[in-house]
C-alpha cells in the first residue's frame, strides 16, 4: 500500500498505513514474539517484491519506516469498550459491567459473580500465568466472552456480533475516556501517539502518558516500520 510501484491506486498512495491486530490471551506473556514475527515478515517480503534491485529495496524500506505502522490491542478490541459507557450502551448493554477494581483493561478481568459462576467448575489455567481456553481464568479474562454474556443478559437470546454490536460500540468509543487513567492502556496509547506523530498533531494533556515499549519504538535504530 505504501509502495505500490507502477500500479498506483486510483486514490493515490496513502500517507499512512496502520495495521492493527488483537494480541489475544494466548500471547499476553509474549508480545515480543508477535512484534518480531511481523518485523520478520516485512523483512522477507521486501526482497520478494523487488528482487532485482537493492536500491529499490532500500527505498521501500525507507517508505515503510516513514509511513507504515503495526499496533496491538490488548488483549483484544472489546476490552476498551469497558472504559466507555456510551460504547457499552451502543452494544445494547444497560446493566453495569463488573470488573476487578483498579485493574488496567489491557489486563482485563471481570469479577461478575453471575458470569463467573457459569465456569466455576472448570479448571484454572495452570502454571506460569499462561491462559488456556475453556478454563475458568480464561473466561474471567476474556472481554469478548463477557461482552457476549452481557448482551444476552440485557436482551435474552441476542448474539453478540462484531459487525453489529461491536461496530456500534467502536463508533461510540471515546479515546479520551479510554486513556484517562495515566500509565494504563499502554498499547492503545502507543497507537494514538503514533497517529498524532504521523499527523504532526499535538495531543491534549489528558492523552499523555506511558506507551508500551514493544509498539512505540520510534527511537529504535533497527525498526522496519514507524514504531517497531
Amino acid at each position: 500500500a505504501v509502495d505500490p510501484g507502477r500500479k498506483k491506486p486510483a486514490g493515490g498512495t496513502p500517507d499512512l498505513v496502520v495495521a492493527i491486530d488483537d494480541l489475544e490471551l494466548f500471547n499476553l506473556d509474549q508480545p515480543n514474539v508477535v512484534v518480531n514475527a511481523v518485523r520478520e515478515a516485512v523483512r522477507l517480503r521486501v526482497p520478494e517484491t523487488w528482487p532485482s534491485s537493492l536500491d529499490r529495496q532500500t527505498r521501500c524500506y525507507e517508505r515503510l519506516k516513514q509511513r507504515a505502522s503495526f499496533h496491538l490491542l490488548c488483549p483484544m478490541l472489546e476490552a476498551y469498550f469497558f472504559t466507555c459507557t456510551p460504547s457499552l450502551q451502543a452494544a445494547g448493554i444497560r446493566s453495569p459491567a463488573n470488573l476487578v477494581p483498579g485493574k488496567d483493561v489491557e489486563d482485563f478481568e471481570t469479577c461478575d459473580g453471575s458470569y463467573l459462576s457459569k465456569y466455576g467448575s472448570l479448571p484454572n489455567s495452570g502454571q506460569n500465568g499462561v491462559l488456556h481456553p475453556q478454563t475458568s481464568d480464561w473466561f474471567a479474562k476474556h472481554p469478548k466472552e463477557y461482552l457476549k454474556y452481557l448482551v444476552d443478559l440485557n436482551s435474552p437470546g441476542t448474539l453478540y456480533r462484531e459487525t453489529k454490536q461491536g461496530a456500534a460500540a467502536l463508533e461510540s468509543l471515546l479515546p479520551t475516556d479510554a486513556l484517562l487513567t495515566e500509565n494504563h492502556r499502554r498499547y492503545l496509547r502507543s497507537l494514538i501517539h503514533d497517529l498524532a506523530d504521523a499527523l504532526n498533531h499535538d495531543l491534549p494533556a489528558e492523552l499523555h502518558g506511558e506507551c508500551h515499549p514493544k509498539t512505540s519504538g520510534h527511537s529504535r535504530q533497527d525498526r522496519l516500520l514507524r514504531n517497531i
